[in-house]
């Protein structure tokens, strides 16, 4: 729950500083054609409210690079009593311009929300498996655990992590063997051998298959 009010507040505020950014920019049109007679700077303004319309709110750019385009187009046209190419140009730029950033931002989040679906589906089944298993690096460093595996040790999760492979097994078990096992498995090589594992916290011991 405090997550989604966050977000609400989150989007509550892209829209203040979006409606901020257009106030802004048609105030700086008129000021800069209507008072300084400028009329090819002013206009990069335009693109701060169109590149973060595209960032929050995607397609959404698009509509307001039209409305943003057509204000250029006709302050343009009152003032020069014609429509003036230059102009036009830069209205199509901002069209442009809306539709590139509104895709690119789409699609990364779409990845992104994929990405997470896909890690939400992966750790369901990681925690889900019978076997305890055990995520480690090449010198036996703890990077993952699943559930399974904090029964079996008994030992919670903040504290599993902190520990090594060695810390897990019991001393008469071959641990001078273990980087050549490894190695191996590096290279594809499936292994599968006996071994006397051990509790952490009070030392107890149980035999074990390792896959």
């Amino acid at each position: 729950m405090p997550g989604y009010v966050e977000q609400l507040k989150n989007g509550a505020y892209n829209r203040y500083i979006v409606i901020a950014a257009i106030v802004a920019s048609i105030l700086i049109t008129l000021y800069a054609n209507v008072y300084m007679g400028i009329d090819v700077v002013y206009t990069h303004i335009y693109y701060i409210p169109i590149i973060l319309t595209g960032i929050w709110y995607y397609r959404k750019a698009i509509y307001l690079a039209l409305f943003l385009g057509t204000c250029h187009v006709l302050i343009g046209f009152m003032l020069a009593g014609a429509l003036v190419p230059g102009t036009l140009v830069r209205a199509g730029m901002f069209l442009v311009v809306a539709a590139v950033v509104s895709y690119l931002s789409e699609s990364k989040d779409t990845l992104f929300n994929a990405v997470k679906v896909s890690e939400s589906n992966l750790s369901t089944v990681f925690n889900s498996v019978y076997d305890g298993i055990f995520i480690h690096d090449e010198e036996g460093r703890i990077i993952d655990v699943n559930e399974r595996m904090l029964e079996m040790y008994r030992v919670p999760h903040s504290e599993a992590k902190k520990l090594t492979i060695a810390d897990y097994s019991s001393p008469t078990n071959p641990l001078e063997q273990l980087p050549a096992i490894w190695k191996k498995v590096m290279a594809g090589e499936d292994q599968l051998f006996e071994w006397i594992a051990r509790r952490p916290s009070d030392g107890t011991t149980f035999p074990a298959e390792v896959f």
